[in-house]
């Protein structure tokens, strides 16, 4: 039996409805996230609904602030969907009518469209240190102080300055601004901190993403630095899409129903053979539809304020996946970049004047970039934009995150089709999984749903 359900009650509906949903493949999207949306049918004003909305449609009763439900669509006690109502209009002629989506847009609340630098991310410890390098909150990595040479951080009024940022091997008389660095990982822990929600990815674990930490200008002039002074102008949820989601090509899926934001690294299922059978269940019914931007360019918006990279140096030019021009092409350009590195030292360099108090240079601004903690060498803590044969130079990105989707993408084309599915096929639809239908590989792009499932679903899939 289907059902729907507002706060876990389940709601009287009209005799023959059906509700539609459009399901959105994530994987295949790089400027947002879009969560899926439906419509549901006018419900009618009965008891049951009525108290299922709290009497919206009563004004000396109803609490007129509460306009979002929590919405979930169920088959046999089996949960399909789940979702937001947002209620637009109640009255006892027409019932009860508004909007259901996937509410990722508020997944975080208030912060989601905050700029970081602007949310009052809190330590959850005192930090500590062993090294006076690193610094851990409990067990867990929070910032750190890399060297970094930037001959500019206090414009042409240096003073007794040595000419790097968090120097600790300092000449006699000469001085050194104090920079702490937040770990990115950390960063996502403040956000669970502060939202409630769970931030989740096996790639979470991996070493670059463990040792990658968020670059900026800002002296520390406080015991404990002030976690948000030292983040970039850049809103939470541009943050998630830019630094992960088209640096790294991480997928970025909404789990609403554990509260959790999971990282999928989409080149691994591009090369995983995680498949569903939808044979069967295909009809005669099918579009092919070639693909007219089979390249790929992926560049860097780099920082304005950074004298060295204003000509745009080789290591952070553009990467191109094929330089025939008579094919179409996406361009896919990240916020974020990252830092070029001294030959002679092995340590980063730039050129950028600072955030400080001296000279009155508050109001200088950094862009966003990022760089791998390397460790301690020879007594220098550093970070550079390579770590081993890990990188943050294109070069490297595309050889580690994005060699297999460049490949699929020149060679994909796609299927309009018709198929059948159960109320159980689309409960086990999973965006990951690979689909086989008569000797062909598919991914899920998008469907248009009907619950109940009695008519042929229509989906886009790009062949795998």
């Amino acid at each position: 039996m289907y059902s729907i359900k507002i706060n876990e009650q389940i709601l009287d509906l009209p005799i023959n409805s059906s509700v539609s949903l459009t399901i959105t493949n994530p994987h295949f999207i790089y400027e947002s996230v879009d969560g899926k949306k439906g419509n549901v049918p006018k419900l009618p004003w009965t008891l049951n609904n009525q108290r299922a909305f709290n009497f919206a449609e009563l004004p000396q009763l109803a609490d007129n602030s509460n306009t979002r439900f929590a919405c979930t669509h169920e088959y046999n006690g089996r949960i399909l969907h789940e979702g937001v109502f947002l209620l637009t209009r109640a009255g006892k002629k027409d019932g009860y009518s508004g909007v259901y989506v996937e509410n990722v847009g508020e997944f975080f609340g208030d912060i989601q469209s905050e700029l970081l630098s602007n949310i009052p991310f809190k330590f959850t410890n005192t930090p500590t240190t062993s090294d006076g390098f690193v610094y851990y909150d409990g067990v867990q990595k929070a910032f750190c102080y890399p060297t970094i040479i930037n001959s500019d951080y206090f414009g042409t009024n240096p003073g007794s300055y040595s000419g790097k940022m968090n120097d600790f091997n300092l000449p006699y008389g000469k001085t050194s601004p104090r920079v702490p660095m937040f770990f990115a990982n950390y960063i996502l822990s403040r956000i669970e901190d502060l939202t409630g929600k769970k931030i989740v990815g096996d790639v979470l674990n991996d070493e670059l993403f463990q040792n990658l930490i968020i670059y900026n200008t800002r002296e520390q002039t406080t015991d404990l630095p002030i976690i948000s002074q030292h983040l970039p102008d850049i809103p939470l949820s541009r943050h998630l899409i830019e630094l992960y989601r088209k640096m790294f090509n991480l997928g970025i899926e909404f789990q609403l129903d554990s509260g959790s934001l999971k990282f999928v690294h989409i080149d691994g299922i591009f090369g995983d053979n995680n498949i569903l059978d939808w044979t069967d269940k295909a009809t005669d019914t099918e579009t092919k539809i070639l693909e007219n931007a089979p390249r790929i360019v992926l560049g860097m918006t780099l920082d304005s304020g950074d004298a060295m990279v204003k000509d745009k140096p080789s290591a952070l030019q553009d990467y191109y996946s094929d330089l025939d021009t008579s094919k179409g092409i996406t361009s896919i350009k990240t916020q974020y970049s990252t830092l070029l590195t001294d030959e002679t030292s092995g340590l980063a360099t730039t050129k950028q004047q600072g955030i400080t108090e001296t000279n009155s240079q508050l109001t200088n601004k950094f862009s966003p970039r990022v760089l791998i903690w390397n460790g301690v060498n020879n007594g220098i803590p550093k970070a550079t934009a390579i770590s081993g044969n890990m990188g943050l130079y294109w070069q490297n990105l595309v050889l580690f995150f994005w060699k297999n989707t460049i490949e699929n993408r020149s060679k994909r084309f796609f299927v309009e089709k018709g198929v059948v599915l159960s109320e159980g096929d689309i409960a086990l639809i999973d965006m990951s999984k690979k689909i086989y239908i008569n000797g062909t590989l598919f991914y899920l792009v998008s469907a248009n749903i009907s619950l109940p499932a009695d008519k042929e679903v229509k989906v886009l899939l790009a062949s795998a």
